[in-house]
């Protein structure tokens, strides 16, 4: 049996944990770091590229180097030697939801309540009640 991932993952978790009061489920994912919509840079969300070299610096995560505003940035588009592309549309603004710091993913959880643990995934939580 397939079981439920993201967003169908968090939804059930949390109503396992209202029909079986005391256990703890906490869905965690793993999600890459994409940017949002950027004036000059992508229009849509792009998946971040790690490490990418600018200004002859590697970064592994997000910079505010050279932005303006001071806001977080990352390269979508890096030639054969990862240096950033420099362009429209070749880099973003890192988003809040799935980057942080200067990290490559974000782990993403959602809680409910708590039982002797901490189950991490659906089939966790079930084997906690089964």
């Amino acid at each position: 049996m397939a079981l439920p991932s993201g967003a169908a993952a968090s939804a059930l978790l949390i109503i396992l944990a209202s029909a079986f009061p005391g256990l703890m489920c906490r869905a965690e994912e793993e999600v890459e770091c994409t940017t949002v919509r950027t004036r000059g840079g992508t229009l849509r969300p792009a998946p971040c590229v790690f490490p990418f070299t600018y200004d002859g610096n590697v970064y592994e995560g997000c910079t505010k180097v050279g932005d303006p505003r001071g806001r977080s940035w990352c390269s979508v588009e890096v030639d054969a030697e990862g240096n950033h592309v420099v362009g429209a549309g070749r880099w973003g603004h890192c988003s809040k939801q799935t980057c942080s710091g200067n990290e490559r993913k974000r782990t993403m959880s959602s809680d409910s309540a708590v039982k002797k643990g901490t189950c991490r995934t659906v089939s966790d939580c079930l084997s906690a009640i089964i």
